[in-house]
């Protein structure tokens, strides 16, 4: 039999280079598995959907509501506010990067709807705070969430159904203009056309606030007909003031269309992106985390978490 050398010689040179890439392969197998294994995981990192996404958590305002012994949120005589609380109302309008305050109604006489009324102004004037979140005592579990509202929603709530308090406001306004204008505020010169609030000064909301108690206070009883609406303050000397104890049923009453109710259960058994998930399919801009009783955890700026994922997701 004749042998086809050319033939042969043809399938050496075409089978010379599979076979010398075969054999580098066998070579530096480990080496080129190492290689992969690290460009895999590099790809999983940089992959848009597996970035972790911050919950954008607003910082709280930790507040005492302290005056000495005295809890202003609480049934106190105008005189609380004097120059002994000058500490408490410094804090109050220190500037501090905050943007929320925890108002805990407890199970209903933790706080009054004056007081409510009176420090969300100062709160969203003075301090530009961006919502409260409104906490209580319900079903066995304290600090339970309720909701959230701004300074401004709960003015215009609170005056609309305690029309008291926003004469009260208004006339304790006029009487601050009136004073600085004659310069009779700690000696301060004569001053017109400012903000009330303007430069967040702790004597000038102090005098403020004293000025609003004395407005919905009274010595001596009310008339029969209004006795549904005050609290008695102090027996001697007697003293009552116009307001009402706050609950939770009570405050969903009194911000019915203000209040937001957007909340989110937080567990570390939750994966991070299902958190992220549920919040972001919330309508309200704040929403509250939670644990599995509905307990108050923290505050998350929804809008910020917007943007953040936007920002993170595959270009078209």
């Amino acid at each position: 039999m004749k042998i086809d050398w050319k033939f042969w010689a043809d399938f050496m040179r075409a089978m010379a280079w599979p076979g010398l890439a075969a054999l580098m392969l066998l070579m530096f197998r480990k080496q080129i598995a190492e290689v992969l294994t690290q460009l895999a995981r590099r790809l999983r990192r940089a992959h848009p959907r597996d970035v972790h996404v911050d919950l954008k958590r607003l910082p709280e305002l930790p507040l005492s509501w302290k005056v000495g012994a005295a809890d202003v949120r609480l049934l106190t005589p105008p005189r609380v506010l004097n120059g002994n609380s000058r500490a408490f109302f410094q804090e109050l309008v220190r500037p501090a990067g905050a943007d929320y305050v925890v108002v805990d109604l407890g199970k209903g006489q933790e706080w009054l709807a004056s007081r409510l009324f009176l420090f969300s102004l100062i709160l969203g004037m003075a301090r530009s705070l961006r919502t409260l979140v409104f906490l209580e005592s319900s079903h066995g579990v304290r600090r339970r969430f309720l909701g959230t509202a701004s300074p401004a929603d709960v003015h215009k709530a609170l005056a609309v159904r305690y029309p008291w308090l926003e004469e009260a406001w208004l006339q304790a306004s006029a009487a601050q203009y009136e004073r600085r204008a004659t310069g009779a505020v700690d000696g301060e010169e004569p001053a017109s056309g400012q903000p009330l609030f303007s430069g967040a000064d702790p004597e000038m909301v102090r005098s403020f606030s004293h000025d609003f108690l004395e407005r919905i206070q009274r010595s001596g009883p009310p008339p029969e007909a209004e006795r549904d609406h005050f609290l008695q303050v102090s027996s001697s000397p007697e003293a009552w003031e116009k307001t009402q104890w706050l609950d939770g049923e009570r405050l969903e009453r009194d911000l019915a269309g203000w209040l937001q109710y957007d909340w989110c259960e937080h567990s570390p058994d939750r994966p991070h992106k299902a958190i992220v998930a549920s919040v972001v399919r919330r309508g309200a801009p704040f929403v509250a985390l939670v644990d599995s009783d509905r307990r108050f955890l923290g505050l998350v700026d929804r809008y910020a978490l917007l943007d953040e994922t936007r920002e993170m997701a595959p270009k078209a």
